[in-house]
């Protein structure tokens, strides 16, 4: 077990070297299992200074939700409701994109 985790810590370490080098802001990969499921990576180059929508909306008292969020999730659904995949980029997003 510790040589596939020191195999995986090595790949996620050239994968976000590799990232930062050609300048990208996140990468995505999908690999298929045999059993056919799909798996999803994916990766993030951010300040660790920088603040999500995520770690916004868990700072929110009730009236900044009612005042901030709630207007952006009626927006968010504008086309309807969005896929988990899209909220959960949504909320990975800088807390500079919340409108206020």
């Amino acid at each position: 077990m510790e040589r596939a985790e020191a195999i995986i810590a090595a790949c996620r370490d050239t994968m976000l070297t590799t990232l930062e080098k050609i300048g990208g802001q996140s990468l995505i990969c999908s690999w298929t299992r045999q059993d056919g499921s799909v798996v999803k990576l994916a990766l993030e180059i951010r300040t660790s200074d920088q603040t999500t929508i995520g770690d916004a909306i868990r700072d929110m008292d009730d009236e900044e939700m009612a005042r901030k969020l709630v207007p952006a999730v009626l927006a968010l659904c504008d086309d309807g409701a969005p896929s988990e995949d899209t909220v959960r980029d949504w909320l990975e997003r800088p807390q500079s994109d919340l409108k206020v």
